[in-house]
């Protein structure tokens, strides 16, 4: 269970996502599957998704004024990357 964080540009294949799980630190991945909505209804399904966003609230803390935060060295790419667009890529085949 985690939360999808969107595209992972520049890390590993096409198709990789950005994924937030409970160990509040975030992993690419490939394999993702949104949780249907026939099973929101699921009592078990709702307390992880429950369990989840207590476990990654509790890490996210806005950094105050007088904080000195930096982005962990796996998120270093994404200070210059406009979050907004997805890139464009030129075919590997131009002719195709």
């Amino acid at each position: 269970m985690g939360r999808w964080l969107g595209e992972a540009h520049k890390t590993g294949q096409a198709m990789c996502y950005w994924v937030m799980t409970k160990t509040r630190k975030p992993i690419a991945w490939s394999s993702v599957q949104p949780v249907l909505d026939s099973e929101l209804s699921i009592e078990v399904v709702q307390s992880e998704l429950r369990a989840l966003d207590e476990a990654i609230s509790s890490k996210l803390a806005y950094p105050s004024e007088t904080d000195n935060f930096e982005l962990p060295d796996y998120l270093e790419h994404l200070e210059d990357f406009d979050q907004e667009t997805t890139p464009y890529y030129d075919p590997y085949e131009p002719e195709a």
